[in-house]
């Protein structure tokens, strides 16, 4: 794939109100005509950039492997402008325009989860479990982008793992919101054994031949901890804040395993294969309501 070529082709009916990431032929044609400029203008109208780069986002944990490769290409320039994107739009999805903030009638019984920000481990590809490792310099910026967002959503308190990563991006959370944090050990990252400090592919290559997502879910790491073992003290987690505070808003900071297993407990029907297509990148944040 060549740098600032079109590749496949649009037709004059698609219409990026519906999942323009639904045929993988057009990903990069979407992706690449919300910036490239024909003088002072983007291909894409503002309208259909903020269309689809919303839609990227909410399609990014399911999408195929091939169409991730072109958007990780585009990632840095993309993860901007989305968060541009947002920043915009934040004042019309959370306080709608015609009803004062005095009379919106909030949400209760809200869980946030957020992943904490880069670590140089995250940086390099290198997989990540107990080993406690501080925040990068980006990782810290991400931090306070998390902040600036999670003020607008009236936040009750926060819940941090205690790991090093994730409850120095609490305290910068912390710091904007001004809420108490709540460390539980419970939230901590999965026990990788021997996989700790690898990459995927050095994990498949020594460990996981024929590598897929059933033995990757039922393969306990040498010397780790098994998926089911996370499962119980996470699902225990999410039960306590469910039953002790039903009405309240939430925001957990987690890690990657860990917030996998908090969209299992929402989705236990999940497949495998959808078990490990949720992936949060770091300080992205999911939204899941604690009543049902």
């Amino acid at each position: 794939m060549k740098k600032g070529v079109l590749t496949g082709s649009i037709g004059p009916n698609k219409d990026l109100r519906e999942n323009p990431f639904s045929d993988e032929k057009h990903v990069e044609d979407y992706l690449r005509r919300c910036f490239q400029k024909v003088g002072n203008k983007t291909k894409f109208s503002g309208k259909r950039t903020i269309e689809t780069l919303l839609a990227y986002k909410n399609a990014i944990n399911y999408l195929p492997e091939d169409t991730k490769k072109i958007i990780n290409e585009l990632s840095p320039k993309i993860q901007k402008t989305v968060l541009k994107t947002e920043k915009k739009l934040d004042t019309f999805i959370l306080k709608p325009k015609n009803i004062k903030n005095s009379e919106r009638k909030e949400e209760k019984g809200v869980l946030y989860i957020a992943r904490h920000g880069e670590t140089e481990n995250n940086r390099l590809g290198l997989l990540m479990g107990r080993k406690d490792i501080k925040l990068n310099k980006n990782g810290i910026e991400q931090a306070h982008i998390l902040a600036q967002k999670a003020k607008k959503l009236n936040i009750d308190f926060i819940v941090s793992s205690p790991m090093v990563r994730a409850r120095q991006t609490a305290e910068i959370v912390k710091s904007y919101l001004h809420k108490p944090i709540k460390l539980d050990h419970r939230l901590i990252e999965r026990d990788i054994g021997v996989y700790e400090g690898l990459t995927m592919k050095e994990v498949e290559e020594k460990f996981q031949k024929g590598f897929n997502s059933e033995m990757a879910y039922n393969k306990t790491p040498p010397g780790g901890e098994s998926a089911q073992e996370v499962q119980k003290r996470v699902f225990a987690s999410i039960e306590d804040i469910k039953r002790k505070y039903p009405n309240k808003r939430i925001l957990i900071i987690t890690h990657s395993f860990v917030s996998k297993m908090i969209n299992k407990y929402f989705h236990s029907r999940i497949s495998a294969d959808g078990f490990f297509n949720f992936q949060l990148k770091n300080t992205e944040i999911k939204k899941f309501k604690l009543k049902v």
